[in-house]
């Protein structure tokens, strides 16, 4: 004979109130209520370095060594860019940096005193490409214009070479397409010649 269960409608509904109150029992992801905040501030400050916008260097011209023929009057600069081989070797190129962060146009030029006992010689810079020296590739080298369409020809007064046009911030390296040597007939003698380039960059008023 089969058992029949029956409840009442007050078990029933206990049961009912079971069913729906033991799912939050099974949820463990309380919530923390917020009691309380504050703010505090963050920055950077960052200072200009001393000598924030100067030249760092320059390679040296070395013409090499040649016989006279009597006709020959250009002598072209090394450009190896070999960085094994001596500063006199390297490509021809100025260094330089702007890092006071303001917009200052300034120019860079160059003086040449003259080879010695070679009183009519002259150097001619071919026109100048600016490039990243940082390293970061993050400079903008389009701020930099040659003031010369073709190239520069150096002797004893100051010749301006190219100028920034804007505020450029970062480390720079202006190397010339060639550099040569002009020297008349008359005036090459046997021995060593030597001669000082002078750089000076200067802010545009």
């Amino acid at each position: 004979m089969k058992k029949i269960i029956t409840f009442s409608s007050a078990a029933l509904t206990a049961l009912s109130l079971v069913a729906i109150v033991a799912p939050a029992f099974a949820d463990t992801g309380a919530v923390t209520p917020l009691v309380s905040s504050t703010q505090s501030t963050t920055g950077v400050k960052f200072k200009a370095p001393e000598n924030a916008l100067a030249l760092d260097g320059a390679t040296n011209f070395y013409f090499g060594e040649h016989q006279i023929d009597g006709s020959k009057t250009e002598f072209q600069a090394s450009t190896e860019t070999d960085s094994s081989k001596s500063n006199s070797q390297a490509s021809p190129l100025v260094t330089f940096h702007d890092l006071d962060g303001e917009s200052k146009n300034y120019k860079i030029s160059a003086t040449a005193s003259g080879l010695s006992d070679l009183k009519n010689s002259i150097i001619e810079l071919g026109a100048a490409t600016f490039s990243d020296a940082s390293g970061a590739n993050v400079t903008d080298t389009s701020l930099f214009k040659n003031l010369s369409t073709s190239s520069h020809v150096l002797n004893t007064q100051p010749q301006d070479i190219f100028e920034s046009t804007g505020a450029a911030n970062g480390y720079y390296t202006a190397k010339f397409s060639d550099a040569k040597l002009i020297v008349p007939v008359a005036d090459q003698t046997k021995d060593n010649h030597e001669g000082i380039i002078t750089w000076d960059l200067k802010l545009v008023p």
